[in-house]
Parts: structure tokens; C-alpha cells; sequence
């Protein structure tokens, strides 16, 4: 067969790699490049056509993607598109016929890749659908078997023995031509292994599976598969399946040097945070032990950059925010080398899919209220070299900050990341777990620069996103220390050492020094991080500090004692001095935190907002203003205390964490221990005993319908209105809007801030709640939280009525997890006795229906949920 066939005619000048050796040896062997020519490609032909039946799901996942596409066009009106956009046709299912050059493939190892393209799968009432992700490469190596030709996952890795290392069939296609060159096989449906990937039970099951293409490059030796995959309940996943010899990306005969993600081998990995992937067996000095391998990028040589591309349906307005947050890593090769070394550029070239593994792509999709942002990545487990990332970037972060205010908070549901998280944890592919990194949550980053330019928050939130987004593509794990550093009573302070914090945005945005561009301060920790993994630590001296880290492991670690200064979204170098000092923004009205002023300064900024009174010429015009004037205040309220990472509840549940027993040398000098309970107790205790807005706030609110009753009385409409009584209907105007708004916010605002503390107060089994005797009286915490729990129960708020019985029952939850102690059957029997009192006085069938509900959860021992990862 001819080597030179055009790929308009779906024939490629290919030849393939080598099977597996199923024989065993008492010591394995590193596979070398012996016998193949690493540019001669491994497939001499290829031949594609449509199946004259398609699955029903083809049309139906199409469907789907029309639905999405009209409301990327509903979403995004005003902006002109990067590249043409069309809504996706439905694609047939197709078969090929792949001829393979037997010299070129059997025992020699490829990498098996699997990509997550899109789905229907997930939470659709929520727009939570699972898309673009990077499960990671599987070494494999081709076998001939019978009439089949199979590529068969090689584990060696997984296991200690040399011997001992059974393989995983991953794909298995029928032979149709067979002579002393070559090898043909006919493709036609995906890797069973892929229904496990975003699995929707114990047993997953596939109802179908078929390709939707098939294509070779010659460069590197990739063989590409689109494939799709419907699961029993009716959701499609559609993947890219991909093939290459592994010399494409490791290089053969001078294997790169392998840094360790292990903190108990190497002395980095304890000092910074690598991403890492699954344990494996390597052969150490020491021998063959079990180990991590730290994820990275090839290190680019001098004139070559790590490149990145966006999807064409991006708004081009965006392109230029997405260029600063790639290239704002360059600070740190300029630092090293003087030169760049990733580089953006722009929209994807037309034809190339998400998932091909030559391509780091950034998936910009048009849903406006999917509320998390994620990275995942792809590399070779042996070594840790990454083939190439994913960044699921919605437009949502753009929405967040045109309509937080308009609406006076975010529409979304809480659970929407927890959801994600969950339906991302269960997946797996051929028993490696997905390596998703870091569910940037929405509902945490909502600012109050929203307020006066939604448009500069949006991009500056965006390019943050994608800042730190990109950090976890290079290599970098989370440092939730980073903002330790931070000195808020110190204007040059710098905000972190790393963006590989979560940091709080209005703190954030100071990494960037201009709108547009990358430059920007050197956040310390990064510059090191990046130098040990990209030159060697080479830039990194005896006198630079050691700074602080710790990633999402220890921030959700308590076996042995918690680190309460490892937390998400904190800010400064105490964590309870930043509760205080929120606090303290509500109840005094001077007070500033940043660029954070007080709860009262903000309210009474809103009057500014209303316009120019001359432009409400109608009573629309003036209701409109008013409904946004109170919507602000709502906002504000829900703002400071109950969302977001700014907010009382946030700092005040993160605080919990103080009054667990410490891991040992986490607090060290000159942290005082004893401040830090007291000032977490306190403000924990204040949180949980709100009910209503401080005396400062309640003044500004006054003062803000007063300033708006006289904007109202010089706007164009109120000078045209010849009515006696139009006094009386403005006042009833602004009486509604502040009104419901103050309901709103004792109703909702305050209940859900109490009810995100309370969850948060459980006993735990693998560590202890604070006990000392070193204070007088003794400190005992564990006492303390029961009975703060026991009150929120059963004791009447400052208003004379009990909570909601919704947070009632979350506050009995907690309640019920101090089984374990001394003493609480005590408690439950004057919790439930408070209870049934209650029920005996009810009036109506729904108050004891909710009451007979709240003492269930008081009366019974509820069964702990079983880990998912431990039932499977």
C-alpha cells in the first residue's frame, strides 16, 4: 500500500508500534527504541466510512448541544465571536479500517489517552454537566491475538513484583487483513474501560458505544479517536481517544530525570506542593519502593514555549484577559532565563478537537450559571512529563460580576460544586482516579467591585482564574498558606506568596499590575516552586525563606490534630484576627479591612448609584431604581455575612478549625494559642447569635431611603406627576422595595449564615474538640460547642421566636455527632423534651409535621454515610 495518501481521503501515510510481551523475565526491562524508527509512522493506511445506522443518542446528544449553542448565542449578544460558530450537526457513527505496520508496533510501549470531550451527565436543572477533561495516559503495548489485535494496558508500575504484574484489556478489534508487514483492523466502537469514567453506578454498564472519527498524524505518531459512550441510564459522554508511541513524549535512550512528589523521599516535595499522580513502583537506589511522581511539562528548550489555545465560540473581547492570565507565568521565566516560556495563542486551529494531547486548550463554554472552573491534566506515569492540559472555563465568571448586584446575590445553588465534586470523585479509568484539579468555586469570589464596574471585575476575576488555573498545569499544587504573609495594617505588604492560594479577590487583583497585561509582582513561593521545577531549583538560594504551605490534603486533614492555619479563602497571617476584623465591619462603621470598608460605608454609598434623576422620565424608570437601590442592600448583607469568602460565615466556619486539638507544631512562635481560642470562640458565638443588622447598618439603611425619597422627589417623572397624593405613593414605593428586602434578609440571609456555622460543629472521632486546664475555669470547647448547639435548638432568638425549623434540624444534626461524649444523653433528653413540649401546643398539622421532624433527627442515632471511594 502506497505510504502517501492525502487526509482529504481519509488514507494516511502511517505505521504503527509494538505488542505486548506476554512472557515473563525475573527483571523488567525499560523498554527501548531497538528495532523502530521514531519518525516513521506506525499506521500505513487508514479508510473511514459512515455506518448506515446511527445510535439514537448521536441525535439526542446533538439536541443537547443545539440547546447549548442557542444559549450561547442568548448569553453572550453584543460580542462578536473569535471564530465561526455554528450549532454542532450531529455526528454519524462511523467505522475505519486502520492498517498497521507490524514492525512499527508490537513490543514497543505506547500511551493510551483518554479525554473527556462532553457529556449529559451531571446536574442539567443546575447546568452542571461534566466536560472537557483529561483523564491521563495509560502505558500500553499491542497484542496479537487469534483474530484480534488488542492494546493491552501495561501495569507493571502497580505492582512490586517483578513477575507479578497482570495487564488490563483496553481496546480489542477484529482482524480483517493479516499478511508479513501489515496488519488491518476495523474500529467501530469505543474502550469499554470509558463507561467507568463518569460512572453512574457500582456496575457500570454501556448500552452502546461507536466512533465518531478516526484520524492519524504522521507528526509524533497520534492516532486519534473520537468515540462516544451511552450509559444504561441514557447519558452520552463523547471522549478522545488517543495512541502514541511513548517516545513521543519521553524521550528514548536519555531518560529525563524524575522528581518525586513524596515528601518522605524527597526533601522538595516537603518543602513545596507538586502535583502528583497515583502511587506506583519505581526502581529507587534504596530498590523498588512505592512512590509519587511530580507532574510537569518537558522543560522547553531556549526558542520553544508551552502553548496554549481557547475554543473559537470565546467572545473576542476576552482573548486579550485570557493572554495575560497564561503568559502572567512568564514573570518567572524572564526571572530564570530572561526569555518566555508559555505563550498564548488564541483561538484553536480550525479541525483540532479537545483532547488531541499535542494541544493544551482552554474550553470556554456559553453557560452562564455553571459554577465552578476546573484543570485537569495528562502525563506519562512514569515520569510524570505532561502531554498537555484542560481548563473548563465557563461564562459564568463573567455573569457573576454583570449580575450579582442586579439581583442582590447569585442564583445558583450552593451544592452545584459539591455536586460536581461528587460526581467527578467516582470516576475512575482502569482503577486510576481522575485527577480534576481544584473546583474553582463562584459562590466564594463575588466582590464588592462588582458593584461600581462589573465589566473590570469580570475580567480581572477571569485572568485571576485562569492565573492560577494554568499554575496547576505547570506543576503547582494548592498553598493555602500563601496568604499568611499578607499584613493588612501594611500597604506594601503583598498580598501572598503564591496564587496557588485561594486568595480573596479583592486582595487577589494586586498579582496583576496592569488590566491587559501579564506583569506583575513575583509572589514568592511560585518563583521558587517554579524554578525547582523547571530549572532545577537553580534560583533558589540558602537565604530565601522556607515559607509556609500546605494543599488541599492537609486543609482536610484532622486524623491526628487539625492545622487551623491551613484554610481556604483566609487572609492574613492569624485567622482569627481576620474573623474579628470582619466582624468588625459590621458593627463599626469606620472600619476597613483592604479595600474593604464597613457594611455602613457601603449602604451608604448606594445613593450614588441611582443616576441621573432626569433620565427617569417614566414610573418604571423610578421603580426600576428604587427595586436596584434595595437589591444593593440586600446584596450588602448577603455579601458580608452569609456568601462568599469575605463573608462572617465563611471566616466563622473556616474558625471552627481553631478549636479542634492542633497538629503538632503547627502554631509556632510567635502564634499564641490562648488569643486565638478566645477570638475564635467569640466570633463564632456572635455569628450563631445574629439575628439582625448592627445599629451602624440599620442607621445607613434609614439614611438611604431618606437620600432616595429625595432623589425620587427630583426626577423628571415626579415633576410631570400632578397627583396630591404622589408623596404617598412614592413613600409606599420605597417602603416595599426596603421591606421586602429587610425580610429577605431575616428570612433568608441571616438562617442561611447561622445554618453554614452549625454544620460545621461536629464531633469528629479522629480528633479531639480543646480541652485545658491552663485557663481558670478549665477550657473545655467540647462542652462549649454542645451547648451553643443544644441553644440553637432550643432557645429563642432575641425576637422571642425559635429559628426556622430547617435550621433547627441542622443544628440537631450536629448535635447528634457528640453521641460519643459523656454526658449527652442528658442533653438529648432536654433537647427532645423542649420538642415535645412544642408539639403539644401546635396548632396546625404542618407546625407538628415539622416539629415530629425535628425530633426524629433529635431521637435518632443517625448511620454514618459510607466513604464512596471505600464502597468501591
Amino acid at each position: 500500500m502506497s505510504k502517501n495518501f492525502s487526509l482529504l481521503a481519509l488514507s494516511l501515510s502511517l505505521s504503527l508500534v509494538t505488542a505486548l510481551g506476554l512472557g515473563c523475565s525475573k527483571k523488567t526491562k525499560e523498554p527501548t527504541d531497538e528495532g523502530h524508527n521514531s519518525t516513521a509512522p506506525i499506521v500505513a493506511g487508514l479508510q473511514t466510512e459512515a455506518l448506515s445506522q446511527q445510535p439514537r443518542a448521536v441525535s439526542r446528544m446533538a439536541q443537547a448541544k443545539a440547546l447549548r449553542y442557542r444559549d450561547q448565542l442568548k448569553n453572550t449578544r453584543g460580542f462578536r465571536f473569535a471564530g465561526d460558530v455554528a450549532p454542532p450537526a450531529a455526528q454519524p457513527a462511523i467505522q475505519g479500517d486502520v492498517t498497521f505496520t507490524k514492525a512499527e508496533i508490537f513490543d514497543r510501549l505506547f500511551l493510551y489517552g483518554a479525554d473527556v470531550q462532553y457529556s449529559s451527565i451531571g446536574e442539567p436543572s443546575m447546568s452542571l454537566l461534566v466536560q472537557s477533561m483529561a483523564v491521563g495516559h495509560i502505558p500500553a503495548r499491542f497484542a496479537h491475538v487469534g483474530d484480534r489485535l488488542q492494546l493491552v494496558a501495561d501495569q507493571a508500575h502497580l505492582f512490586q513484583s517483578d513477575i507479578n504484574h497482570p495487564g488490563r484489556l483496553i481496546h480489542e478489534w477484529p482482524i480483517v487483513r493479516d499478511d508479513a508487514t501489515t496488519i488491518t483492523v476495523t474500529m467501530r466502537s469505543a474502550s469499554p474501560t470509558l463507561v467507568t469514567i463518569l460512572k453512574d453506578a457500582k456496575a457500570p454498564v454501556a448500552r452502546q458505544t461507536w466512533v465518531r472519527s478516526i484520524q492519524f498524524v504522521a507528526q509524533g505518531n497520534y492516532l486519534l479517536l473520537e468515540t462516544s459512550v451511552e450509559q444504561a441510564d441514557g447519558t452520552v459522554a463523547e471522549f478522545m481517544e488517543s495512541i502514541f508511541p511513548r517516545e513521543t513524549l519521553v524521550p528514548a535512550g536519555t531518560p529525563p530525570k524524575v522528581l518525586l512528589a513524596d515528601p518522605g523521599m524527597e526533601p522538595l516535595a516537603a518543602r513545596y506542593g507538586f502535583i502528583g499522580g497515583e502511587k506506583l513502583f519505581l526502581d529507587l537506589p534504596k530498590g523498588r519502593l512505592q512512590t509519587l511522581v511530580a507532574n510537569r511539562f518537558p522543560t522547553p528548550a531556549a526558542g520553544q514555549l508551552i502553548e496554549w489555545y481557547v475554543t473559537p465560540n470565546v467572545p473576542a473581547i476576552y482573548l486579550p484577559i485570557l493572554k495575560s492570565g497564561v503568559e502572567g507565568w512568564n514573570r518567572y521565566s524572564q526571572k530564570m532565563w530572561g526569555r518566555d516560556f508559555v505563550r498564548f495563542n488564541g483561538v484553536l486551529p480550525a479541525g483540532v478537537k479537545i483532547g488531541d494531547p499535542r494541544y493544551n486548550v482552554i474550553n470556554w463554554d456559553s453557560v452562564p450559571e455553571a459554577g465552578a472552573a476546573y484543570e485537569s491534566q495528562a502525563s506519562d506515569p512514569l515520569t510524570g512529563l505532561q502531554s498537555h492540559s484542560l481548563v473548563y472555563l465557563p461564562y459564568a465568571w463573567v455573569k457573576i460580576g454583570q449580575d450579582y448586584w442586579k439581583r442582590g446575590g447569585i442564583s445558583q445553588e450552593d451544592e452545584v460544586v459539591p455536586a460536581l465534586a461528587k460526581v467527578m470523585k467516582r470516576g475512575s479509568l482502569l482503577g486510576e482516579k481522575l485527577k480534576v484539579r481544584c473546583l474553582h468555586d463562584m459562590d466564594l469570589v463575588a466582590s464588592l467591585e462588582a458593584r461600581t464596574s462589573p465589566e473590570v471585575f469580570a475580567r480581572d476575576l477571569l485572568k485571576l482564574v485562569l492565573f492560577h488555573e494554568v499554575g496547576h498545569a505547570l506543576g503547582l499544587a494548592h498553598n493555602f498558606k500563601g496568604s499568611l504573609s499578607w499584613n493588612p495594617d501594611d500597604a506594601a505588604s503583598v498580598v501572598t506568596t503564591s496564587v496557588m492560594d485561594y486568595n480573596q479577590y479583592q486582595l487577589e487583583g494586586a498579582l496583576f499590575t496592569s488590566e491587559l497585561g501579564a506583569e506583575g509582582p513575583l509572589a514568592e513561593y511560585d518563583r521558587q516552586v517554579i524554578s525547582v521545577l523547571y530549572n532545577e531549583g537553580k534560583d533558589v538560594t540558602a537565604t530565601d525563606p522556607v515559607l509556609p504551605a500546605c494543599d488541599d490534603d492537609r486543609a482536610d486533614d484532622y486524623d491526628g490534630g487539625v492545622d487551623p492555619l491551613c484554610m481556604r479563602y483566609d487572609a492574613g497571617h492569624d485567622p482569627t484576627a481576620q474573623l474579628a476584623r470582619t466582624i468588625a465591619l459590621l458593627n463599626d462603621e469606620t472600619a476597613k479591612l483592604g479595600k474593604t470598608q464597613s457594611l455602613a460605608a457601603s449602604i451608604g454609598e448606594i445613593a450614588a448609584s441611582l443616576g441621573d434623576p432626569a433620565k427617569a422620565v417614566t414610573e418604571a424608570d423610578v421603580t426600576a431604581r428604587v427595586s436596584e437601590a434595595a437589591n444593593q442592600v440586600l446584596g450588602l448583607t448577603l455579601h458580608y455575612y452569609a456568601a462568599g469568602a469575605q463573608s462572617l460565615a465563611y471566616m466563622a466556619k473556616s474558625n471552627v478549625k481553631m478549636l479542634y486539638d492542633a497538629k503538632a507544631g503547627s502554631l509556632p512562635a510567635p502564634y499564641d494559642s490562648k488569643a486565638m481560642i478566645a477570638r475564635s470562640l467569640e466570633g463564632i458565638r456572635y455569628a450563631v447569635e445574629s439575628s439582625a443588622l448592627e445599629e451602624s447598618a440599620e442607621d445607613a439603611i434609614t439614611e438611604l431611603r431618606a437620600e432616595t425619597e429625595a432623589w425620587v422627589k427630583t426626577t423628571a417623572w415626579y415633576g410631570g406627576v400632578a397627583n396630591p397624593q404622589k408623596d404617598a405613593g412614592v413613600a409606599k414605593k420605597i417602603e416595599m422595595a426596603f421591606g421586602l428586602a429587610e425580610e429577605i434578609t431575616g428570612a433568608l440571609v441571616f438562617p442561611k449564615m447561622r445554618s453554614a456555622i452549625l454544620k460545621t460543629i461536629v464531633f469528629k472521632d479522629s480528633v479531639p474538640f480543646l480541652f485545658t486546664t491552663e485557663t481558670t475555669p478549665a477550657l473545655d470547647t467540647e462542652k462549649m460547642m454542645m451547648d451553643l448547639l443544644e441553644q440553637a435548638v432550643t432557645m429563642r432568638m432575641s425576637d422571642g421566636e425559635y429559628r426556622a425549623v430547617e435550621e433547627r434540624i441542622v443544628a440537631a444534626t450536629s448535635l447528634r455527632s457528640f453521641t460519643p461524649v459523656n454526658g449527652s444523653d442528658a442533653v438529648f433528653t432536654r433537647v427532645a423534651t423542649v420538642i415535645g413540649t412544642e408539639l403539644a401546643k401546635a396548632t396546625s398539622g404542618s407546625e407538628r409535621a415539622e416539629l415530629r421532624a425535628l425530633l426524629k433527627v433529635v431521637e435518632t442515632v443517625p448511620v454514618p454515610e459510607k466513604d464512596e471511594e471505600e464502597e468501591e
